[in-house]
């Protein structure tokens, strides 16, 4: 369940509930930063009046898949066709869920229409943007 206006989203885990939201760019996105927590959590309760927000379980930060253009990875590498990947949705990966699952079938079973497959290319920022400065082949 996506809180638009809390800009939090509550998934079900067993008999709980992951309360999750916010994206901070910083150069560690490992560190743990208490009052973001508080924030989340301040910004659920009004949704959420008779949760127990003294039982918070399992407190954690990470990165998020994200790429440069915004656009999700799908695809199968070149080098690699065993491998496809599905990845870099930034937030949205619950809502591109489908969408992204319907691509995927179709590009495993060879009915996915190249038109609507090539944006989501994974190779597309190394053709786009060339080789970086290191000249070595571009990230990803």
């Amino acid at each position: 369940m996506h809180l638009g206006s809390a800009k939090v989203v509550l998934t079900p885990v067993g008999n709980r509930v992951r309360v999750a939201g916010t994206m901070e760019f910083e150069r560690d996105p490992d560190r743990f930063r208490r009052r973001r927590i508080d924030a989340i959590v301040s910004a659920a309760r009004p949704y959420l009046r008779h949760a127990d927000w003294d039982d918070c379980q399992e407190e954690w930060v990470g990165a998020r898949p994200m790429t440069p253009d915004g656009l999700p990875l799908i695809g199968r590498l070149p080098h690699s066709p065993r491998v496809l990947l599905a990845t870099g949705h930034n937030m949205l990966g619950l809502m591109l869920g489908p969408a992204t699952g319907r691509l995927v079938s179709g590009l495993l079973t060879g009915t996915a229409d190249p038109a609507t497959a090539a944006p989501f290319e994974p190779y597309r920022r190394i053709r786009r943007y060339g080789r970086t400065r290191t000249g070595s082949a571009g990230r990803l």
